[in-house]
C-alpha cells in the first residue's frame, strides 16, 4: 500500500487526504457529502486520533505542527487512508462474500471458491492498494444483499434499519447504490403478509 509514496499518482486520492488534514481541521467542510467527500470525513476521524495521540506523546504541540508534518511527510497519512479504505474493507469484502455464498448455497466449498476468485481479481486487488470509492462501495453492496437475504429468512425490523443505512451509504458513494432497493422491495412485497410488516417497517426504513 506504499506504492509510489510519498508521491500520489491519483489526484482524487491526493485531494481527499489534503481535505481531511488541512481543511477539516480548520472547519472548512466540503459542499457535498458524496463519494470522496464521505471518505474525507472518515479519514478526518482517523487523522484526528493520530493528532491526539501525537499530542499526548509530545510529537505535535499545535495543529499547525501536525499539518506541517503532513506536508513534509505525507506517506503516513496516505498509508492510513489506504489501509482504512483499501486493505481493511478489501479484506472484509472477501470475507463478507464468503458468508453470502455460504448462506445462499450452504456449501463451504463454493463459498471459499468465490472468496478466492475475488481475492485474486485484478480490479479488486488493484483498488485495494489505493484510496478509492470502489472498494467501500463493493463492501457495502455485498453486505446489503446479505442482510436482505437474512430479512427474507428471518423477518425483523432491525434488518430493515440496517438495510436503510447501507442503502444510504452506497448511494452516497455511488448513485448506482440505489440498485439495492430493488431486491429489498421484492423481499418486502413477498413478506407483506407477515404481521411484522403490517405495521411500521416502511417508516423505519425511510
Amino acid at each position: 500500500i506504499d506504492y509510489g509514496l510519498p508521491f500520489s499518482y491519483d489526484q482524487r486520492e491526493e485531494g481527499v487526504v489534503d481535505h481531511s488534514v488541512i481543511c477539516k481541521f480548520q472547519a472548512d467542510l466540503p459542499d457535498e457529502f458524496t463519494g470522496f467527500g464521505l471518505l474525507s470525513y472518515v479519514f478526518f476521524v482517523g487523522y484526528g486520533i493520530l493528532f491526539v495521540a501525537g499530542k499526548l506523546f509530545g510529537f505535535f504541540k499545535t495543529l499547525q505542527d501536525f499539518q506541517v508534518y503532513y506536508l513534509l511527510h505525507p506517506t503516513l497519512f496516505y498509508v492510513i487512508g489506504r489501509f482504512l479504505c483499501g486493505v481493511l474493507l478489501g479484506t472484509l469484502t472477501v470475507y463478507i462474500l464468503y458468508l453470502l455464498v455460504k448462506m445462499l448455497t450452504n456449501k463451504p466449498e463454493a463459498a471459499l471458491l468465490s472468496a478466492f476468485f475475488l481475492s485474486i481479481s485484478y480490479l479488486h486487488a488493484r483498488e485495494s492498494h489505493f484510496i478509492s470509492t470502489i472498494i467501500p462501495f463493493t463492501f457495502f453492496t455485498i453486505l446489503g444483499v446479505m442482510y436482505i437475504i437474512r430479512l427474507e429468512q428471518n423477518p425483523h425490523w432491525k434488518y430493515c434499519v440496517l438495510i436503510g443505512v447501507i442503502v444510504g451509504i452506497t448511494t452516497v458513494l455511488r448513485l448506482s447504490g440505489l440498485i439495492i432497493l430493488l431486491p429489498f422491495i421484492v423481499t418486502m412485497v413477498s413478506l407483506q403478509g407477515h404481521m411484522l410488516f403490517r405495521r411500521k417497517i416502511f417508516c423505519i426504513f425511510i
